[in-house]
């Protein structure tokens, strides 16, 4: 399309942008969204999430003690680990809480992120674009594969991880296959492998 010409929106398809929506609805008719239009609101949802952090995974946050977090769910169905380190499963809620020496939470993986009164920012098995739409892009860390055959000529990508900070954690948002396979948080600061 040419600068300034309108694009007709599909008749089902709205697009939300600063809490008013663009698009057609039944009995109401239809209104164009121009190209700068569709491409600040696209701008807008890529750089930051609508729910934005601090958020929790099913309910936990780091720096939880261990108290807090049976507190919210009863006592784990399994604990593992060390001393310094031990790992709290919840299997019903698909919930892993590593906790430190001091009993607080360092490392957490769950199946939903969720914004401190409870409402749902992302859940497992989300298409990679409704991720996108409801937290943001995000430091975006791509993973790819070469190409099948014997010369390969590219890659392809086969997954992501999403990152977000706060003041004291690290969000990721590991998506493969274009669907999130997990949602971790982790205590500032990170040990990189």
């Amino acid at each position: 399309m040419t600068a300034g010409r309108r694009a007709p929106v599909p008749a089902r398809i709205g697009l939300l942008f600063g809490g008013a929506i663009l698009g057609c609805f039944v009995g109401v008719g239809c209104r164009s969204v121009s190209d700068e239009e569709a491409t600040a609101a696209t701008a807008a949802a890529r750089r930051g999430p609508v729910m934005p952090p601090p958020w929790t995974i099913n309910g936990a946050r780091t720096s939880m003690t261990r108290a807090e977090v049976v507190a919210l769910h009863g006592e784990p169905d399994k604990e593992s680990g060390y001393p310094n380190r031990r790992t709290a499963t919840w299997t019903a809620i698909d919930l892993w809480v590593t906790f430190d020496g001091e009993g607080r939470a360092m490392d957490i993986t769950g199946s939903t992120l969720q914004t401190l009164d409870g409402r749902t920012v992302v859940s497992r098995g989300m298409p990679e674009e409704e991720v996108v739409a409801r937290s943001g892009e995000g430091n975006v860390r791509g993973s790819y594969q070469t190409g099948s055959g014997v010369i390969s000529l590219g890659y392809k990508r086969v997954g992501a991880e999403h990152r977000f900070t706060d003041d004291t954690t690290r969000y990721g948002l590991g998506v493969s296959e274009g669907s999130l396979k997990f949602i971790r948080a982790q205590r500032l600061p990170v040990a990189e492998p």
